[in-house]
């Protein structure tokens, strides 16, 4: 299995490369900045590729040959994005809920390939959403907010109409 893991250098991502490096699998993690994320490629060096892109640009702001290496990933694992709760709206979509569309094409163009085994999105501890479809499928969510994050802060809403919009992707893609 090999997985593609976005958010690697973050809090929570540091501790599940951690925890995979010691699995059967191969790990290709998605990094701004290869110098930070040089620890971890140690932990498990042949294990372990490390690939340059930003979660917020087309393509994740991949190159032709990481992009290459990046669609034989089996799994998505998503856990990017700023650990900032004072981002302003514009920062806070770009980051979240941009970040996810970009994600998401990539997991279509992976899945239209080879077929994407899994994706796993960490969009929070308090996400007031579930697979209950009918709380959430029908939100625009580019374009409106949905009417339990009206009064929360951007960081928050954005994180959440990420979520949705993960699950409302996925759950297309399943149906295809």
């Amino acid at each position: 299995m090999n997985i593609l893991m976005i958010g690697a250098t973050g809090f929570i991502g540091k501790e599940v490369v951690k925890q995979l490096a010691l699995e059967d699998v191969s790990l290709t993690l998605l990094v701004r900045d290869q110098s930070r994320a040089a620890s971890l490629k140690a932990l498990a060096p042949s294990k372990i590729a490390l690939v340059t892109g930003d979660l917020t640009q087309p393509n994740l702001g991949l190159d032709e040959t990481d992009k290459a290496s990046v669609l034989k990933c089996d799994l998505i694992l998503h856990c990017g994005g700023p650990m900032d709760i004072t981002l302003s709206e514009t920062l806070a979509k770009k980051a979240f809920l941009e970040g996810s569309r970009y994600v998401m094409d990539l997991a279509k163009e992976i899945q239209n390939q080879k077929g994407l085994k899994k994706l796993i999105h960490v969009a929070g501890y308090m996400s007031p959403f579930n697979d209950e479809a009918s709380v959430w499928e029908d939100t625009d969510v580019f374009n409106e907010v949905h009417p339990a994050l009206i009064g929360t802060p951007p960081y928050e809403q954005m994180k959440f109409l990420s979520d949705i919009y993960m699950r409302q992707e996925a759950k297309k893609i399943i149906s295809l």
